[in-house]
């Protein structure tokens, strides 16, 4: 979102940020703002937990960080500084989440992680982040199934 302050002066005021899952909290994307509003995808229904948090790069104990949920419940932060949302399984949990942040030394790094409490799992037993598809098996092996 860009706006004009005068007629010779252009600010661009940038509000609103799409914050995508990331695999590790190292990877926080960083922003040169005191505020912002991070919006948060989660695609699937299968459960799981969802942590939004500070990065250590520009970590500060003056930061404050909000979630709101789908169901307009706002989640603040734990004693560990990340706010942690517990999905249900089969709750209809996904949804579009809303990251407000205010960072008093004008820059921030935040990232969003996502475990999904499915079958999809890494080697190491992981959650894996959630890729939610359709495809159908064209193998030989499978035709008569």
């Amino acid at each position: 979102m860009t706006g004009t302050v005068a007629a010779n002066v252009t600010n661009k005021l940038d509000v609103l940020h799409v914050l995508l899952l990331m695999e590790s909290s190292s990877k926080a994307q960083t922003f040169d703002n005191t505020a912002g509003v991070h919006t948060i995808f989660v695609s699937s229904d299968l459960g799981g937990r969802l942590r939004v948090g500070f990065g250590s790069k520009h970590k500060s104990p003056d930061h404050m960080l909000g979630v709101l949920d789908p169901h307009g419940k706002v989640h603040t932060p734990d004693v560990s500084g990340a706010v942690r949302i517990d999905i249900p399984p089969g709750k209809r949990g996904n949804g579009l989440f809303f990251a407000s942040v205010h960072a008093k030394t004008g820059k921030y790094s935040i990232f969003a992680l996502f475990e999904e409490t499915g079958c999809a799992r890494d080697k190491d037993r992981k959650h894996l982040i959630p890729w939610n598809f359709w495809y159908w098996p064209y193998a030989d092996s499978e035709k008569d199934k």
